[in-house]
């Protein structure tokens, strides 16, 4: 319930705020108070790239992934800690596609979203294929929190630079630690300072930060910043929108946050793939960027801290000895002698964390304790593999089931079979051809998805049955009809069912015009390499080769000797 009211309130203050003061951002909870409750530490879950991906993902490396999981561990450690627990997502929550099946999927992603209830989601360059009518419908509909500090609409903003200065190799105002950048010094190697853009004089199209204050620790504010931060090159492709310098960007609203929202913490999301030009000396202000893919080295207060996973109790000192004789006591340590307890150093800042693995596979948890300052002074990450250990989120089946009884499985199989025959009905006027065919893997994909528990991933249907490729609408394994399992006869030769119809038709006529009619037969059309690499593609087109696979796939039905029905046969 708390996140369902914050999103709202989020939503009516984020646009207050946005006509009051021309600085677009959110605040998710409560302003700045008189009094303030410092969390022993606050948790993020993180996640990344799920590219529409609403059930578990994969074929030959293994079913992971799947919003149901995925709710299902959020869910395990907000139950967990006694501290608040934050969601992010760093972006392309779609895959950015507009096809109606994809446009399908995606509103059922955005519900798990909402359900889940993100504290912020990046923008990813993904999710703006989509267009901004669409994203703010989305965040209408689902109170998806989209955040970007430096979108803005199409040609707004001049185009990125494709060699810009490092970021972090110029000295900024009052910095003196940063290093120079040679590209940007004369022969003499003077330092040059930093000269950040003045701000624009129009908002950026999403909210540039959001503010969470947590009800289990009032008074403590949280700032969000997120960013694109892909390379210029492809920026500058990306149709109806423009951007500027995330550098510019991010530090501009960490200053705001910091001098004008009092905000407590400062966290930057990103979408990169390389943060390598991040440094202490960038971005000052900035207390956690979650992004890249460098793994985070352990915290070295780690082992001081009773709370960290990694902690290990220090030895006790030994207790005094008797000697045999119970005259004396051995030397020792003073039985009553106290272990100090260690202090938390803080830690420099910022600190780097990497994004989650893509689709979803992996999430990722990073704990942040403070002193009683507010200050950082540890931290733990752990890797969360979402795989077939954690159950279904029972709010995320239920959503599934609503993917199921809006795709219309009667209609769309209506379709199907009018078009696809299966190959029982090829075996009638083409008997031996399933014997000969049976113990090949296309015969038995069916087998494939159930051996591996992903017979509710409605993506599988597509290659794994007959007549579903490229359908506007997928279907869960268990509702495709028993004749179109499987990639049987007309995996290779399409559209079985017109071909019953025209034979059929044929049969009727007289023997010296048939020759008029066959040459409309799919059937004696070549099979091209493109209906192969339909399914064949990507991870499952690694070891596929066209003509090796069409030989050996000829000299199996080459080896099938029984008579086939002819059309005076048929006409009996």
């Amino acid at each position: 319930m708390w996140r369902i009211v914050r999103a709202f309130f989020g939503a009516i203050l984020g646009l207050t705020f946005l006509f009051l003061s021309g600085n677009p951002g959110c605040v998710a909870s409560g302003t700045a108070g008189n009094t303030k409750a410092i969390p022993p530490a606050i948790t993020l879950m993180i996640s990344s790239n799920t590219v529409s991906n609403f059930a578990p993902c994969g074929c030959h490396s293994g079913q992971w992934g799947g919003m149901p999981r995925r709710g299902t561990i959020f869910q395990e450690v907000e139950d967990e800690v006694s501290w608040p627990v934050l969601l992010v997502d760093t972006g392309n929550v779609t895959q950015g596609s507009t096809s109606e099946s994809q446009k399908l999927k995606d509103e059922y992603i955005f519900q798990a979203y909402a359900v889940i209830g993100y504290d912020v989601v990046n923008v990813g360059i993904n999710d703006l294929r989509l267009g901004l009518d669409e994203l703010t419908r989305i965040s209408d509909d689902y109170s998806i929190p989209w955040t970007s500090a430096n979108t803005y609409e199409q040609n707004l903003m001049p185009e990125l630079p494709i060699t810009a200065p490092v970021p972090g190799g110029i000295n900024r105002p009052e910095s003196t630690t940063d290093p120079v950048n040679p590209a940007d010094t004369d022969e003499s190697n003077e330092e040059i300072d930093y000269e950040p853009a003045s701000a624009p004089e129009f908002p950026p199209v999403f909210a540039s930060y959001r503010i969470v204050e947590h009800e289990d620790a009032p008074g403590f504010r949280i700032g969000f910043i997120s960013a694109l931060v892909h390379e210029a090159t492809r920026l500058n492709l990306t149709v109806n929108f423009s951007f500027e310098a995330y550098i510019d960007a991010v530090q501009r609203q960490v200053d705001y946050l910091r001098d004008t929202e009092k905000v407590d913490l400062v966290i930057l999301v990103s979408d990169a793939d390389n943060l390598n030009n991040i440094t202490p000396g960038t971005l000052n202000g900035i207390d956690i960027v979650i992004g890249g893919s460098t793994r985070a080295q352990a915290s070295p207060n780690a082992l001081l801290n009773p709370a960290n996973p990694v902690y290990r109790p220090p030895v006790q000192p030994n207790p005094p000895v008797s000697n045999p004789t119970g005259d004396e006591v051995s030397e020792g340590a003073d039985a009553d002698a106290v272990v100090e307890e260690a202090i938390l150093e803080p830690l420099p800042l910022p600190m780097i964390f990497p994004k989650a693995s893509s689709r979803g596979r992996i999430v990722n948890r990073i704990d942040i304790w403070f002193d009683a300052g507010g200050q950082i002074v540890d931290y733990a990450t752990q890797d969360y593999r979402v795989d077939d250990t954690n159950e279904d989120d029972p709010r995320m089946v239920e959503i599934a089931r609503g993917y199921d009884n809006d795709i219309l499985s009667d209609d769309l199989n209506r379709q199907v079979t009018r078009t696809f025959a299966g190959s029982l009905a090829c075996e009638t006027c083409h008997p031996g051809y399933i014997d000969a065919w049976q113990n090949h893997g296309h015969f038995n994909s069916y087998d494939t998805i159930d051996e591996s528990g992903s017979l509710d991933d409605r993506s599988c249907t597509e290659c794994h049955a007959i007549g579903y490729v490229n359908k506007p609408r997928l279907l869960t394994y268990d509702l495709v009809p028993d004749s179109h399992r499987n990639v049987g006869c007309e995996g290779c030769h399409n559209n079985g069912g017109t071909h019953v119809q025209l034979i059929t038709h044929l049969a009727t006529l007289d023997p010296s015009v048939r020759g008029d009619f066959s040459a409309n037969d799919t059937m004696s059309q070549p099979i091209p390499n493109s209906r192969c690499t339909e399914c064949h593609t990507g991870q499952w087109g690694v070891n596929f080769d066209y003509e090796t696979a069409m030989a050996a796939a000829r000299a199996i039905c080459l080896g099938v000797t029984t008579p086939h029905a002819t059309l005076d046969d048929l006409n009996q």
